[in-house]
């Protein structure tokens, strides 16, 4: 059953629709909380000069809890430059 076929069948169609309310509703819940990381990190960059990138590597890290897969791109980082500048 595709979904046309779910809003169409009525012992379907209440929880489908339903279901689908609910996501959307976190989809804007999601669209907003986004919106308010980007202004915290406007905030830092206009009072503390702190870089956007950098607050959002901080805290994607935190989130994803990846700080070992991080440092182990940099440390490929800084073994392909030096091989590149020839030490």
């Amino acid at each position: 059953m595709n979904i046309e076929q779910a809003l169409q069948d009525n012992e379907t169609q209440k929880d489908v629709l339903s279901s689908i309310n609910e996501a959307v509703t976190i989809a804007l819940d999601i669209e907003s909380k986004k919106q308010e990381i980007k202004n915290i990190a406007t905030v830092l960059k206009e009072d503390y000069e702190i870089p956007t990138v950098e607050f959002n590597a901080v805290v994607s890290t935190l989130v994803k809890q990846n700080l070992d897969e991080q440092l182990e791109k940099v440390k490929l980082l800084e073994r392909v430059v030096g091989i590149v500048k020839g030490e």
